[in-house]
């Protein structure tokens, strides 16, 4: 009996303790959530923009449940044209997750990318300051980063195919 109180005693404060931090995090999840949705969708607003150099361009997210892809939408420029840009989730064996937008042209190819966020070592040797895809270097050991963008590339090719409004 005397070791079941002794246990009490210090599993008692502990479980307190958890509670109110797990309480603590919970709020702070949900005070920051919006925020963080918000920020999410200006940044993928600006990457479309920046992918087509277009401000007078218009969107809508089309149904998409293409394995990587974390959202389709059909990107209508202010000529008229239609295109689309993907919001694309690949990896790499090296670096880990990386998440682009990809254009992709009606035919189901892709123009350019975007680099929303990556945890690749060298990522900042293929973007510009805006993230934006420029160019493959020849770097010793970048062959898994540039991986990583080849897979988003062909994702967002495939995502756009399976519509079957591309020809």
């Amino acid at each position: 009996m005397k070791n079941i109180l002794y246990v009490a005693k210090i599993a008692l404060p502990l479980l307190v303790i958890c509670t109110l931090c797990a309480a603590l995090l919970a709020g702070a999840n949900a005070l920051t959530e919006p925020v963080i949705t918000e920020n999410s969708a200006k940044e993928k607003h600006e990457a479309i923009i920046n992918l087509f150099g277009d401000t007078g361009l218009t969107y809508k997210t089309l149904d998409c449940s293409a394995e990587g892809i974390n959202g389709l939408y059909e990107v209508t420029l202010s000529g008229g044209d239609t295109a689309y840009c993907a919001d694309v989730v690949s990896s790499s064996k090296y670096g880990g997750a990386v998440n682009a937008m990809v254009s992709v042209d009606k035919d189901g190819v892709a123009l350019d990318v975007q680099i929303i966020s990556h945890s690749e070592t060298f990522m900042s040797k293929y973007t510009d300051e805006t993230g934006k895809y420029t160019k493959i270097d020849c770097i010793s050991g970048a062959t898994y980063s540039f991986d990583a963008i080849r897979l988003a590339m062909s994702l967002a090719e495939n995502a756009v195919l399976s519509l079957g409004g591309a020809s």
